[in-house]
């Protein structure tokens, strides 16, 4: 199993810092509160491997919350508060904030999340780089966006809100498949310019292909799949309008 960092860096999972962790929170108890035995410290660490066990990868926030789970179910509820504590002053202390972070690791190759995004945008490439620092910033802007029960299920891995890193902060679509046929056959608007139903031909059809491709581009983020079977029916009206000019120069 593998650790993902608050900056977007990769680690092997180890119950050695499980077990640091737990002893370095209950330090800090005095008393009866806190864990009496070595064999309840086990307990502890196996409760939280078990937790994790379904995990390929893991975030760790959710390592911490299954140690603070493991606390109270033991009854150690004065170790968990200590804990809790422990992550906010540690989290106080940071000269960075996750998401600066997380902007640090992209542009120093770190960030291992986004090294293994998306196989077809290379994350060493500075216009890359930059669209990924712009999806870091949007992703915390849209989870003050959107339900809180939403963003709670997708913190959780319940659901998976898909492009967090562009909706809902900026009202753009994902990969779409141009209608080019209903367009051709009914007419469309480019540039606020209405194209009416087209009976010119093939190359007609292709050059209004060649405009509508740029003008989606520009309203989306990835890629646009177009048919070339919706242009496919200008092909006999371009052979008809070329025999009848071969015809007319006796060339046919």
């Amino acid at each position: 199993m593998k650790i993902i960092k608050r900056n977007g860096e990769e680690q092997d999972f180890s119950l050695d810092k499980i077990r640091r962790v737990i002893r370095l929170a209950n330090q800090s108890v005095q008393g009866t509160d806190r864990i009496k035995s070595q064999e309840d410290e086990e307990k502890i660490v196996q409760y939280v491997n078990e937790a994790l066990s379904n995990f390929g990868t893991v975030s760790v926030e959710t390592i911490q919350d299954k140690i603070r789970d493991a606390f109270m179910n033991f009854n150690y509820f004065e170790v968990a508060d200590s804990f809790i504590k422990f992550r906010q002053e540690k989290k106080a202390q940071k000269k960075f904030t996750d998401s600066e972070e997380n902007i640090i690791s992209v542009c120093n190759y770190t960030n291992e999340a986004v090294k293994q995004d998306n196989a077809n945008k290379n994350p060493r490439v500075l216009s890359v780089q930059r669209d990924y620092i712009s999806g870091i910033e949007c992703k915390d802007i849209g989870k003050k966006i959107l339900p809180k029960d939403i963003v709670e299920a997708h913190n959780k891995g319940l659901i998976h809100f898909h492009d967090l890193d562009y909706s809902p902060v900026q009202k753009m679509s994902n990969c779409c498949l141009v209608n080019l046929k209903d367009m051709l056959e009914n007419g469309f608007a480019l540039n606020s310019t209405p194209i009416h139903k087209t009976t010119q031909g093939f190359k007609t059809d292709c050059t209004l292909a060649s405009q509508i491709a740029p003008q989606v581009a520009g309203q989306q983020y990835g890629g646009q799949t177009m048919s070339w079977a919706h242009i496919a029916r200008s092909i006999q009206t371009s052979r008809h309008s070329i025999v009848s000019d071969l015809i007319e120069e006796d060339l046919f």
